[in-house]
């Protein structure tokens, strides 16, 4: 593992030629990550490839430093290094990224109804058919209670 600093430059060029030191650092390692805030909220940071020669080029991972949790993985992104770089000030999650945070976060504290989580996803935006997607994929458990199903973690 090296861990290495960027130079000054405000603007422009491409991320892997922002390092200090010779450019051969990074021509030599097989996987290149850097972290970098975003510009108008520096609580969020980003994950991203500069580098991969040993897999698929993946997305940046966002996530958040300080608030109640103090971290918090936001999701996958599409800021590139390059954009992170440059200034970039707001960061895309996808849909299902989002329901899954919210499934996690709403279910936390013990089961909910279905018809809340449902009322409450929709007002933030969330479609039942991503929200039943994200509960397959992080293992949401369903049961008939007495005055409807319920949803728990």
């Amino acid at each position: 593992i090296l861990i290495g600093h960027l130079n000054k430059c405000i603007q422009g060029g491409k991320a892997s030629y922002r390092g200090l030191g010779s450019i051969d650092f990074q021509a030599s390692a097989r996987s290149v990550l850097l972290v970098g805030r975003l510009k108008d909220n520096p609580k969020i940071r980003v994950l991203c490839q500069t580098k991969n020669s040993l897999a698929e080029e993946s997305k940046g991972l966002a996530f958040k430093i300080g608030g109640e949790k103090n971290f918090e993985w936001l999701g996958e992104t599409d800021v590139t290094p390059d954009k992170l770089l440059n200034g970039a000030s707001d960061i895309k999650i996808s849909k299902k990224t989002a329901a899954e945070n919210f499934l996690k976060e709403f279910l936390a504290d013990g089961e909910k109804f279905q018809n809340e989580i449902m009322k409450i996803a929709k007002e933030r935006g969330i479609s039942e058919r991503t929200l039943r997607s994200a509960k397959s994929l992080i293992d949401v458990k369903s049961k008939k209670a007495k005055n409807g199903w319920v949803w728990y973690l």
